[in-house]
């Protein structure tokens, strides 16, 4: 029990440190507009989790077929299907997905 609260203060003091070389690294920047920018970003992960997600969990598709990406609410569908048709099927389900406001298809077809 020792050695793991040794560890954990050790993990605070690591970020303790980090937190004051960025202040003084970086003094200029406005924590608000990091704030947001780290919210953009989860908010684009959590997207692409959800269409990457539904994607996998039809059965025309692997886990590894469709690569997903998302900015924002925009989804780019990356990988190769065997046919057209599963090519607009995961688009299909991408622009279903909430949150996905636009979907690029970028798919290729063997």
């Amino acid at each position: 029990m020792e050695a793991v609260m040794k560890k954990i203060l050790f993990l605070v003091f690591i970020l303790i440190i980090a937190g004051f070389c960025y202040l003084y690294f970086f003094p200029e920047r406005d924590a608000k507009e990091d704030v947001e920018l780290i919210k953009s970003w989860m908010a684009s992960a959590s997207v692409a989790a959800k269409v990457k997600t539904a994607i996998s969990l039809d059965k025309a598709f692997g886990p590894l077929d469709i690569k997903v990406e998302a900015e924002g609410g925009h989804v780019i569908l990356s990988g190769e299907t065997d046919s057209g048709a599963l090519r607009e099927l995961a688009e299909n389900i991408a622009i279903r997905v909430d949150g996905v406001e636009t979907v690029t298809n970028e798919i290729t077809v063997k």
